[in-house]
């Protein structure tokens, strides 16, 4: 988080997410709003380690765990409000690879009075046939990070998947991508002595690769 703003906003966000979730129906028992103050706030300066939803889940399970008993709280146990947190605070661009630092304000005509340039790209998504075979594609061919996978819970129009490359997120989602090919492209950077190595053994298996 860059500054003391994200961070409350991010306590916001995941106090509401805990709250809701009341692990042994607390609150809804007449137990004060602020039970889970300590725990949320915890859970909360964890969140600059936050790349996916297996940390968010492993943290609040370490919170609560140390709090209600060792083994109280599994990370499988953790895995429905962290994955709402992590929808919830992506949403708000609070996550690590959403952070970017701001550009200098470009001296070129067209920028709206009073307001910055944008900070930088939030995401690209892609649509394809077999989402699969494209976290295949992106994590064994070009070592990019799944973080998140919505399976059965859909929050866009399908299925989808989230991946972080090189500080990137990268979005796949289940559709039917245009039928004819065009020179719309994404283009990946790799170190020169890296690239034999992406070709010839990474990529291999993708004839379209070039």
């Amino acid at each position: 988080m860059k500054d003391r703003r994200d961070y409350e906003k991010a306590l916001e966000i995941i106090g509401a997410i805990i709250r809701a979730w009341d692990p042994y129906n607390l609150i809804n028992e007449g137990a004060p709003s602020d039970e889970f103050d300590d725990q949320i706030a915890k859970i909360t300066a964890r969140a600059p380690a936050f790349y996916g939803i297996d940390e968010i889940a492993l943290a609040i399970s370490d919170v609560f765990s140390d709090s209600f008993g060792p083994g109280s709280f599994t990370p499988a146990d953790c895995f429905q409000p962290a994955q709402e947190i992590f929808m919830e605070l992506r949403r708000a661009m609070l996550l690590p690879c959403c952070l970017t630092t701001q550009a200098e304000p470009a001296s070129r005509a067209g920028l709206i009075q009073g307001v910055g340039p944008m900070e930088g790209i939030s995401h690209i998504t892609f649509i394809v046939r077999d989402l699969d075979r494209m976290a295949t594609f992106l994590c064994e061919g070009l070592g990019a990070r799944e973080v998140y996978d919505s399976a059965s819970r859909n929050y866009s129009l399908s299925r989808e998947k989230f991946f972080v490359l090189g500080g990137t997120w990268l979005a796949a989602m289940e559709g039917m991508p245009p039928q004819e090919r065009s020179y719309q492209h994404v283009a990946f950077s790799v170190r020169e002595a890296d690239l034999p190595i992406y070709l010839e053994e990474r990529l291999a298996r993708y004839s379209d690769v070039r």
